[in-house]
Order: C-alpha cells, then sequence, then structure tokens
C-alpha cells in the first residue's frame, strides 16, 4: 500500500486480545505508519476512577479521535486505516448504546469536512453476540458464524459504477467471507469489470455477482462453521450422540492423563443441543479426507451417497463446568467416530476444563488458556488444536514450576 501512496494504520484498543497477538507473536517491527499498541499497553495499566474511562473521555472516543486526527493531519493523502475495539461490545450487547454519541460524532466529522466524498467507510464486526446463555440457542450459533458488514460508498461511486453496486446489493443474499473482502480491496488498485464470480476461488470480489451457487465447500468453510448446512436436531439420550459426545470427552481427558494428580478426570455435566448433518444429502458429498483427518481438505465432490454423519454436540464438564462446542464423524461403514482436530469452541469459559485438584492458585494460572480465569482470557472460539497446543504448553509451565 506504501507504494500505492497510502498511508497506514493499525489501531486496536484492547492490546492483548488484538488480531496477530491473539495466540499469536505479533509483529517483530512495526507494521503500519500508525500503531497505537505501545500506547495501549501503557493505558492497560493505568486504572481509571470511571469505568470506560480513560482520563476525562470515554475510551471509544479515544479510539475515534486517533482516526480522526489522521484525516485532520493529512486531509489530501490516500489512507488505509483498521480500528478495533471489543470493551463495549464483546461481553454485553447492552454497552454498545455508550459508543453510539462518540461513532455519531466521527461521522459527522467525515461528513462536514467531506471526507467521505472520497471514503469507503467499513463498519464490522468479528462475531455477533455469543456470550451467556444466548451462546445455547439456535440464534447464538448463527451470531458467532455472521458477523455484520456495512459499507457506505461516496454518492458518485453508485453513478460510475453502478453494475458494481448492484452486485454488492445482491451479496447480500449470498454466501460471503472475509476473503472476500480482501478480493474487494484489491479492486481498488486494479478493476477488472463486475461480471460474475468464479467460485473456485476462494475469496471473490464483492463487486461481482457472487453464484447462487456457492456452497462452503467453494468458500473453503468447514462444516463446523457452515450456516448453511441443514442440521436437524437430535435426541441427547440417541445411542450413537451419547458415543459421539463420550469420543470428544475421551479425547479432552486424554491429554491432560499424564498429569492427573494436577487435573481432574472430566465428565459431562450438561448437554445444552445435539444436532446431526447427513453429509450425503445434496448439499455436502463426501469423498476422502487429507491424511491427517483434517476436516479443513475433506473432498465433497463425490456424487454417490456419502457415508459420512456430522454430529454437532455443545455440553458442559465438571468439575469446572467449562463449556465446549464439537464437531464429530461418524462413519456408517466403518462403525466408528473419528475426532480427529476438528473446530471446537469454548466460549464462557467461566471456570476451568482443566479442573486443578491439589495445585495452588498460582499455579492454576500457570496450565494454560484453558486454565486461566476468566478475566484473564477473553471468551471466543478456538480450533481444538489451539486449545490443545496451548493445552499442552500450559501443563509443561505446570511441570516447569513444580520442580523449580
Amino acid at each position: 500500500m506504501k507504494q500505492a501512496g497510502y498511508l497506514t494504520s493499525w489501531c486496536n484498543a484492547n492490546p492483548k486480545s488484538a488480531p496477530f497477538n491473539w495466540r499469536m507473536l505479533g509483529f517483530r517491527q512495526q507494521p503500519t505508519d500508525f500503531y497505537t499498541r505501545p500506547y495501549y499497553m501503557a493505558v492497560k495499566k493505568t486504572k481509571s476512577k470511571v469505568a470506560n474511562c480513560v482520563g476525562g473521555r470515554t475510551k471509544s472516543k479515544v479510539w475515534l479521535d486517533y482516526f480522526r486526527d489522521i484525516f485532520l493531519m493529512y486531509p489530501h493523502q490516500r489512507k488505509f486505516l483498521f480500528q478495533f475495539i471489543t470493551d463495549f461490545s464483546h461481553d454485553d450487547n447492552n454497552l454498545m448504546t455508550l459508543m453510539d454519541a462518540d461513532i455519531k460524532d466521527v461521522i459527522q466529522f467525515l461528513h462536514e469536512g467531506n471526507y467521505l466524498n472520497n471514503t469507503l467507510l467499513i463498519l464490522m464486526g468479528d462475531h455477533g453476540a455469543r456470550y451467556a446463555n444466548y451462546r445455547y440457542t439456535y440464534s447464538g450459533k448463527m451470531e458467532e458464524r455472521l458477523p455484520y458488514f456495512g459499507f457506505l460508498f461516496p454518492p458518485w461511486f453508485e453513478k460510475k459504477y453502478p453494475q458494481a453496486i448492484k452486485n454488492l446489493r445482491t451479496n447480500t443474499q449470498r454466501l460471503t467471507t472475509p476473503f472476500d473482502l480482501y478480493e474487494t480491496f484489491k479492486d481498488f488498485f486494479h478493476f477488472d469489470g463486475a461480471g460474475i464470480g468464479d467460485i473456485s476461488r476462494r475469496g471473490i470480489s464483492l463487486f461481482k455477482e457472487i453464484p447462487l451457487s456457492r456452497s462452503c465447500k467453494d468458500a473453503d468453510i468447514a462444516p463446523h462453521w457452515c450456516t448453511c448446512l441443514d442440521w436437524r436436531e437430535v435426541s441427547q439420550d440417541d445411542p450413537k450422540t451419547r458415543k459421539a459426545l463420550q469420543a470428544a470427552l475421551d479425547t479432552i481427558n486424554g491429554y491432560t492423563a499424564p498429569y492427573r494428580d494436577d487435573c481432574y478426570l472430566l465428565s459431562v455435566h450438561t448437554v445444552a443441543r445435539a444436532s446431526k448433518l447427513k453429509a450425503g444429502d445434496a448439499f455436502l458429498k463426501f469423498r476422502k479426507t487429507d491424511h491427517d483427518g483434517g476436516i479443513y481438505k475433506i473432498s465433497m465432490s463425490n456424487t454417490k451417497q456419502s457415508h459420512i454423519i456430522y454430529y454437532q454436540i455443545v455440553f458442559t464438564t465438571t468439575p469446572g463446568m467449562a463449556s465446549f462446542e464439537v464437531t464429530i464423524m461418524y462413519s456408517t461403514n466403518t462403525k466408528k467416530f473419528t475426532f480427529y482436530l476438528l473446530p471446537l469452541s469454548i466460549y464462557n469459559l467461566t471456570r476451568r476444563s482443566c479442573a486443578p485438584t491439589t495445585i495452588t492458585y498460582d499455579a492454576i494460572k500457570l496450565i494454560g488458556s484453558v486454565g486461566f480465569k476468566a478475566d484473564d482470557w477473553l471468551t471466543g472460539p478456538f480450533s481444538l488444536s489451539a486449545v490443545l497446543n496451548f493445552l499442552r504448553y500450559g501443563l509443561r509451565r505446570l511441570e516447569r514450576a513444580r520442580t523449580a
């Protein structure tokens, strides 16, 4: 972007859970022209007497003022500004209203300064409301998988590119992913026309019409996260559902087995929801997995009736009352359940899934992401591989702490 003359900014108001830092190592060098991480790391060390404020301003105003000030300092230079905040929306829908006035003020500033005449403004989330008991509902499941995206174009843009905007409106009713947004950004550097999108590509510009036939398989969306599939609720007493649940529980307990003196053997406390998807229906046709059994590389192009059934189960374990959502494959040919490293979510982690036996509180904080206090770790979706890597890392730290 610098080669195209753009100023760049990456402003995340929560350095602990920031993309590129949450479960990652961050950047070796400052990634953008403007980078707020040092500032917010310093802010986190201070304590405000008023909740959701930094000094005499709300956290959202501080965050949005940084965005506004770049426009004031560089009114005529191209800009790519990426802002991210979770303080008001991540765990409570009601707090979002505290941002209303600040958002209104910054949009009014952009409008009155005529900045919106050459700016694409995007308001987006990384997921919807997926916390507390609401997450156990069908709507909560959809919220986790369907984040909001809103686009505000300059008034002249539709007149100059009517087909592109027409396609964008059509695509609000089509299967889209953030990879499509990336392809859309690329069109601002080299626009190769509207037309029809190619579903063989993982990402399709939103200025192209995304075919109605696009499937999760085309977009490389794993069944666990696909909202187009026909999941059917099944009884929790269904024998195969119970076996699928046991397979998930055995896998989780298997990873803490070497540390049984420190971690209780978990058992199922409650099952909130169980559903089943038969992959042989017209939409999802199973053919094979890769050698690692990874669900992300499953081929679904076979036209023959599939022998794979997916089970998706939401449950809590005791002791610790941790909540899990798992997807498991069952083969009607081999009569076996296969857990593999399928996607798994942990949300509302109010207690510990590696429930301690006799270790101290300080040692508990060393266990890893699935062993931290709720206020130490934000809730969110994790792949099972990430959860297990966290657990392995934490248990290694615990082992070193015990022998130190």
